[in-house]
C-alpha cells in the first residue's frame, strides 16, 4: 500500500568515478593548488562539447572507413534460422545507411570544390 522508499543518492566520489573519463571536467586550479569542484552547469556543457567533438569525430570516420560488421552481428554456428535472418536484416540496414552517408560525405565535397572554383574564378577573371 506504500510506496517503495527513495533510491539512496550516492556520494559524490562514488558518482564522478562512475563517469568515464573522457566525461570528466578537469579540476581547476585556483588558491594555492585547491581544487574546486565543477558545478552543475559547467558538467553539462563539457559532456555537450564531449559528445559533440565525438560526433564529428565519428562522421569523419564514417566516410573515411570502410563498413565493418559489428561482432554482435557476425553470424555464429549456434545461431538459429531465425536469428541469422535477423542479423542480416540488421547488418542490410547498417550497409545502407553506410553506404548513404558515404554518398552525402562525396556530395558534399564535389559541392565544396565547385563553390570553390567558381568563387575563385571570378576573382582571377578581374584585370
Amino acid at each position: 500500500d506504500l510506496p517503495p522508499p527513495p533510491a539512496p543518492v550516492p556520494d559524490s566520489a562514488a558518482a564522478v568515478a562512475a563517469v568515464p573519463e573522457q566525461y570528466q571536467i578537469p579540476a581547476t586550479v585556483g588558491d594555492g593548488g585547491a581544487t574546486a569542484a565543477p558545478t552543475t552547469e559547467e558538467a553539462a556543457a563539457a559532456l555537450a562539447k564531449a559528445e559533440k567533438k565525438k560526433k564529428k569525430n565519428k562522421k569523419k570516420d564514417a566516410a573515411i572507413s570502410e563498413f565493418e560488421i559489428p561482432e554482435r552481428l557476425q553470424p555464429l554456428p549456434s545461431d538459429t534460422d531465425a536469428e541469422r535472418k535477423k542479423k542480416t536484416r540488421a547488418i542490410k540496414a547498417l550497409k545502407s545507411k553506410h553506404r548513404e552517408k558515404t554518398k552525402e560525405v562525396e556530395t558534399a565535397q564535389k559541392q565544396r570544390s565547385w563553390q570553390d572554383f567558381v568563387s575563385g574564378g571570378k576573382k582571377k577573371k578581374k584585370r
